[in-house]
């Protein structure tokens, strides 16, 4: 009987131990998700604010109809922005919740 128990001991350590391991590889997942999320949020937010001043010099001189054409291109890609933002966002949240 105290061999069995010491045997069932060392299973519900090591089960205990792995538990763990698992949790703290989906907390750098989790981590890992939410800088990617940030470089992107970055590099898209530079990248629209350069578009916007290269053609408000070059476009935008004389020519309401490309400044009009050059606002919705904007809102367009503000609305795949804001898309992406929720699947980062709820990923990370998923990722958070399951551990």
């Amino acid at each position: 009987l105290l061999r069995k128990r010491v045997h069932l001991i060392v299973l519900d350590s090591g089960l205990k131990q792995k538990k763990k391991k698992i949790k703290y590889k989906k907390g750098i997942c989790s981590i890992m998700w939410f800088f990617i999320f940030i470089i992107y949020l970055f590099f898209f937010e530079c990248f629209t604010f350069l578009f916007i001043v290269c053609f408000s010099r070059s476009m935008l001189v004389h020519n309401d109809y490309a400044f009009n054409e050059i606002i919705l291109f904007i809102n367009n890609y503000y609305i795949v922005e804001e898309m992406l933002i929720f699947i980062f966002v709820n990923r990370f949240c998923r990722l958070e919740t399951s551990q």
